[in-house]
């Protein structure tokens, strides 16, 4: 028979009445007991007695039906079988199961419904000794994925993660690069590495991000057939979004000229830079340190190639485009592409400052002018000449003003 009781809070001021449910109304519900020989105890995620009431009797329906509890490695383990993603994302999300599956071992968590928020607390103080913010960030988007998930299932009834607070990540300054800075990340492509192989490919692919702002997933598995009419055309890597640039000769001819991947078939295979062997995880990481190197070499602060993007959306809101126009090249939608962008542009710098100069400038300036209030004018004059009594006296009053 499951019974319901209180778990009083550390600071409940009726802890001393005890665990019997009509002790508070604020407190955590949980149940306990034996059914049909199986010892029960769990929290119901709520305080209200109502409404554990209604609990209570789900999950004596769910046992008395049959329907076991599910464990937590099951539980992380059906997830991941439902993951249809990438390669990177399936080993993102598998790394995080990994991690809960570890964390509920060593906490005596066996079963879905014993992982509560308290647990997610300590599991969150743990990841934080290990990882950044901007990480936990991004893990705990992947835990509310999880126990949605589950909660659709009847798994459990409610969504720890989504009851914690995602941390305050500061801004990042990724501005558009500046010419000077432009010329110097090409000329260490020209000049890094220990071999021409090294140096043609970095140089290639950093021509065409520069150029046309392709992510580094999109020029990494640039295939063959993608060139074709004097034209790049493709889809995006991330979000599927058509892409289509014409092609600049000298890109053309760079990639003519293009060594062919190591490993790759005689003809070079069907990709310019993936010999389409090795894993693309693998060769996505390669060409990351590459283009990292090239960066480096370069002195260029804050260089990544991201900012490949942020320029040409610069470039063309500053050149009159519309935001539309900017975000069919980024292959973004244009809520992203004004949200990521359009800040860092002179145009919205020059019609910030023309809003300001309306509402600000001009005369409404003139009346601020030190002198022009009489009032003012005769406390300065009392101040700095120190008053009847001569001598400068009270001088902070002066300040105190503003």
């Amino acid at each position: 028979m499951l019974t319901l009781w209180r778990r009083h809070k550390k600071d409940c001021r009726h802890a001393a009445k005890g665990r019997r449910l009509d002790s508070c109304s604020q407190c955590p519900i949980w149940t306990d007991g034996i059914f049909n020989g199986v010892r029960v105890r769990q929290t119901l995620d709520t305080a209200d007695k109502a409404r554990a009431s209604r609990r209570l009797a789900k999950l004596e329906d769910d046992l008395e039906n049959g329907r076991p509890r599910k464990s937590i490695l099951e539980a992380t383990a059906k997830f991941l079988e439902s993951v249809d993603a990438k390669l990177a994302t399936r080993k993102k999300y598998s790394r995080i199961a990994n991690h809960i599956d570890e964390f509920a071992g060593r906490h005596g968590l066996k079963f879905l419904e014993e992982f509560k928020l308290e647990h997610l607390d300590t599991y969150r103080a743990e990841r934080l000794s290990r990882v950044g913010a901007l990480t936990w960030s991004k893990e705990l988007q992947t835990l509310r994925q999880m126990w949605e998930f589950w909660i659709g299932r009847e798994w459990c009834v409610s969504n720890p993660a989504k009851k914690m607070k995602s941390p305050k990540l500061g801004k990042i300054n990724r501005p558009a690069y500046e010419w000077p800075e432009i010329e110097a990340i090409f000329a260490a492509a020209d000049t890094f590495g220990r071999s021409e192989y090294e140096r043609a490919r970095a140089w290639t692919f950093l021509r065409i991000q520069y150029e046309y702002a392709l992510r580094l997933s999109d020029v990494a598995f640039l295939r063959r057939d993608e060139i074709r009419d004097g034209w790049i055309i493709k889809r995006a890597q991330k979000n599927g979004e058509p892409i289509q640039f014409p092609l600049i000769p000298e890109i053309a001819a760079a990639l003519e000229s293009l060594p062919h991947p190591k490993g790759a078939a005689a003809d070079g295979g069907e990709y310019f830079f993936w010999n389409g062997i090795s894993e693309p995880d693998s060769h996505v990481k390669v060409m990351s340190r590459t283009l990292k190197a090239v960066f480096r070499k370069s002195g260029v602060e804050g260089a990544i190639s991201h900012r490949f993007r942020h320029t040409l959306a610069t470039n063309i809101l500053e050149d009159g485009g519309s935001i539309p126009q900017a975000a069919t090249c980024l292959g973004d939608s244009p809520a992203v592409t004004a949200k990521s962008y359009v800040k860092d542009s002179r145009a919205h710098r020059e019609a910030t400052g023309a809003i300001w100069q309306r509402v600000r400038g001009g005369k409404n300036g003139t009346r601020l002018a030190r002198g022009s209030n009489p009032a003012v004018s005769a406390l300065d004059s009392l101040v700095e000449g120190g008053g009847e009594g001569g001598g400068r006296t009270h001088t902070h009053v002066k300040y105190g003003r503003f």
